[in-house]
Formats: structure tokens, sequence, C-alpha cells
């Protein structure tokens, strides 16, 4: 069917989610006796308003409109709707239950950093330890998604002298094809507990396992995880340093090492190019948080008298 051609073309998270809201159209589609190919602006707002009643947040109704869009013009390139109104009542939605971050404070890097420096020394840790040290700080330095973790190829891998360098090519979320993105890892050599955090020594106790692609395997079998696994596991490591893991999922790592980077003075084109980011504004709304239970004064009178 063109409806199968027209999910292929989309990345794997994309379609499960797509063909999850394109099915639950269709079936509200045979139920009231409409086209769900060929519908009218009015059965598209209908079909809106059904799921606002379901008490569905604005951006999971939002992600419905556009799958219905985009496959509906797709299926039928000489289809006409008026957007006009389909824009404005969304709009409206967008005022009625305005869309909401997911966290509004972020957990403290350093609890994390302060359990992972204790597992020391790696050659008298357990591989499960060992992958987990080596999962979080990876999040931790690039910004990754679970995703992305999954994507850092050893084939892939280019070291030179204090840096280990991933092309990840177009594999990524936020990738085109045709566009390469690539993670940069420095590495940390020293004494004292930042060389505990050397990321060179916990690659090159993984790149010992053949017919193996990803940076990581499973502790058990030394097969490749999937990104719900990874995501466990970072999850894991959380739970291991203290932090509420119903509150902050896997995910949350993300906001809360480029929310550090960014409390410390990390330059934002630093932040957004380590991130992945197109622009500034993505990173403030969605990303970019205080940590929660910080008592510390810093207003911009303080910043300022004591910047001396």
């Amino acid at each position: 069917m063109a409806i199968d051609s027209v999910f292929q073309s989309w990345r794997p998270g994309t379609r499960k989610q797509y063909s999850s809201a394109w099915t639950r159209w269709h079936m509200w589609c045979n139920l009231r006796m409409c086209n769900s190919i060929k519908p009218l602006e009015s059965d598209i707002i209908s079909y809106l308003l059904y799921l606002k009643q379901l008490k569905k947040s604005y951006s999971v109704i939002s992600c419905h409109k556009s799958v219905i869009l985009e496959t509906v013009k797709i299926l039928n390139p000489n289809i006409v709707l008026n957007f006009n109104i389909l824009n404005r009542f969304m709009k409206g939605l967008n005022r009625e239950i305005p869309p909401k971050p997911r966290y509004v404070f972020t957990w403290d890097v350093g609890k994390v950093l302060n359990v992972i420096a204790k597992w020391m020394p790696l050659q008298s840790l357990s591989l499960k330890l060992v992958t987990f040290k080596l999962v979080s700080l990876v999040a931790l330095c690039t910004a990754a998604r679970a995703q992305s973790l999954k994507a850092l190829n050893i084939n892939h891998l280019c070291i030179k002298e204090d840096v280990a360098i991933f092309d990840c090519g177009d594999q990524l979320k936020t990738t085109k094809p045709g566009q390469n993105f690539s993670y940069k890892i420095m590495f940390i050599r020293g004494t004292g507990v930042m060389s505990s955090f050397d990321i060179e020594v916990l690659l090159e106790m993984y790149t010992v396992f053949e017919k193996r692609l990803s940076i990581v395997c499973f502790f058990k079998n030394y097969k490749e995880v999937s990104s719900s696994t990874l995501a466990r596991w970072l999850k894991n490591v959380l739970l291991l340093a203290g932090i509420d893991i119903v509150k902050y999922k896997a995910h949350s790592y993300r906001g809360a090492s480029s929310s550090a980077a960014s409390r410390a003075g990390c330059k934002m084109s630093e932040i957004l190019k380590t991130a992945n980011w197109s622009s500034a504004k993505n990173f403030k709304v969605f990303y970019l948080r205080d940590v929660q239970n910080d008592h510390i004064e810093s207003n911009y009178q303080n910043c300022v008298l004591n910047s001396r």
C-alpha cells in the first residue's frame, strides 16, 4: 500500500510514533464514516477536539495533526485544505492548553560524578559497573540521547592524540540524509579524581571484544544493546546517585549536562555544537534548568559585585 511507503520514509522511532497516531485517526474515521485519506478540515478539527477531550497534551495533539496532514498531502497531492483554519485552531489550542516542559528543574551532575568516581580501579570492577561508568560518562560529556549512544560505532572511531571522534553519519534523530555528525570526547590524563573520568581507558577495555560494533555491550553475553536498554542503564546510575528516577528519565542527562556546562561558563556556540542543536532557543526553552533544591544565592547583583 502507498501508506506503507510513506511510513518507510521516516526513521524507525518516528515511524513507530506516527504509525500509532495514523492508526488511531483511521479507526476514528471508520467509526464516523469519513474518509481518513481525503478528510475535510472539519473532520480533522473534530478529531483534534476528540483528543483534547481525552486530556491529551498540546504536543500529542500537534503530533497527530502533523501525521494526518503530512500523510494526506503525500497520498493526495491535489487535495485542497484550508490551512488557515487549522493553524488558527492550533493557535487557540496552544493558548488553552499551552505545552509545558517536562522538567522544571534538573538534577545535580556532581551527584553522578561523585558516585562513578568511586568506581576505581577499573581492573577490579565488574563488567557491569565498567559499562555503567562508560555509558554515563559519555552521556554527560556529549549530551547524547540513548539512541545516539547506540550509534557510536567502533568501526567509525578515530583516535587522535587526546580525543576520540565518532562519525555517526546520518543515523541520529536530528541529522538529515547526506549530513554527517560526529561526537568528540576528550581524554583526561593525570592523577587524582579527574583521572577516574578518563574515557580512553574505558574504551580500551571495551575494544578487546570482537564481533561487536557499538562501544558498549550487554555485560552478560557481550551482544549489542538497544536504545531502551541503554536508557535503563542510565536510569540505574541515577538511582545509585540518589536521584529520583520516577521524575527524571534517561533523557534528562541531556538537559542536566548542558545546563551544568552553561552554569560553568561554557560558550553557547560550544553547547549547541556538542548537543547538535540548531538554535539557542530550543536549548533555553526545553533544556536549560536550575538544579533542584539549589539554595545558593546567585542573583544578578551578587554576580556583578563578586566579579572582582
